[in-house]
């Protein structure tokens, strides 16, 4: 992948390891004190690779939405327990251990806690339990990173989630936005989204909204004999549809070509019992008129293709009065 040579190691080298590599060959002793600042730019780098890996980007929020996370440690112990060489050596107590006593105390107070050290100890083990203490060996983990690097440029290549998640983290970094959209209607269908409207899919999954019904009410701005979908709000309804995960400009130009006469609304969906925020378009611009068939059926067959559930594909079905 050209973006794995050309922005991710160039980053990772020129940000992190040359640096850290360059601070330990300086030294005078091996008890100058560097072992701190490299093993700190160490600890950074592991959190900045699981969040490559994950797919997730930062965010302040204290309700991180989908793709986001706000707290460095699940990131680091995920990564310490979940990857060769290091799942070797780290339990996930000890890898909680390592970010409270080591990464956290070396970031927020320049000080490992308790009886956690830093040691410079050349091809010994990375980590080190015993009467001397929770020993991190720099040495030994500045090599396990760097084989940890060349691993997951192999599973890259190999894993197209993986593909996705990375894409999603180079995206953020590089400023290119991305939007949460919800479908409801026509746009459920593959040929007319992807194809027709040509707009890019990263990932897409199956979503519920509650409080809103699927109805037939949006006036159209070229035939008034016929409707579109909208959302009304109700409580106790429900509306499923996809969640889509596509780029910020081709959902500000879908909204500016293709939903002319609906509204960007803000909106709660559910994911896998949990709520995530999205945008929808809803229109108050109303008709009273029936949608088309053929409008109709590609919602239908968009429905299907999604996996929505059969219920709920029947009932709008049935409550569309077009099949009557």
């Amino acid at each position: 992948m050209e973006a794995f040579e050309k922005f991710f190691l160039l980053r990772v080298n020129t940000r992190f390891l040359n640096p850290a590599k360059l601070i330990a060959r300086k030294i005078d002793s091996p008890k100058s004190g560097e072992g701190f600042t490299i093993t700190a730019i160490l600890c950074i780098l592991i959190e900045y690779l699981q969040a490559y890996y994950e797919g997730c980007v930062y965010t302040t929020s204290k309700e991180p939405n989908l793709y986001e996370y706000s707290s460095s440690k699940a990131l680091f112990v995920n990564f310490l327990t979940g990857h060769a060489p290091f799942k070797a050596d780290f339990s996930k107590k000890d890898a909680e251990r390592f970010y409270d006593d080591i990464r956290c105390g070396l970031l927020h107070e320049a000080a490992t806690k308790g009886d956690a050290k830093i040691k410079a100890l050349g091809e010994g083990a990375l980590l080190e339990k015993s009467a001397d203490g929770f020993v991190i060996n720099r040495d030994a983990l500045l090599t396990a990173l760097e084989e940890y690097i060349r691993r997951y440029q192999e599973e890259l290549l190999a894993d197209a989630s993986l593909r996705i998640n990375f894409l999603r983290k180079i995206d953020e970094l590089n400023g290119v936005g991305r939007v949460l959209y919800f479908a409801y209607g026509s746009n459920l269908f593959k040929e007319q989204f992807e194809v027709e409207r040509g707009v890019f899919v990263h990932t897409s999954q199956t979503a519920l909204l509650n409080d809103f019904k699927l109805v037939f009410n949006k006036k159209s701005t070229v035939d008034r004999s016929v409707s579109f979908a909208n959302l009304a709000a109700i409580q106790g309804e429900t509306t499923w549809g996809v969640l889509y995960e596509i780029d910020s400009d081709d959902f500000e130009r879908l909204g500016r070509v293709y939903e002319r006469g609906y509204n960007r609304k803000d909106i709660c969906v559910g994911i896998n019992a949990r709520q995530c925020r999205a945008v929808t378009f809803i229109s108050d611009s109303l008709c009273d008129a029936a949608p088309s068939r053929n409008y109709f059926d590609r919602i239908i067959r968009g429905a299907s293709e999604k996996g929505l559930p059969l219920e709920y594909i029947e009932k709008i079905r049935r409550e569309s009065g077009l099949y009557l």
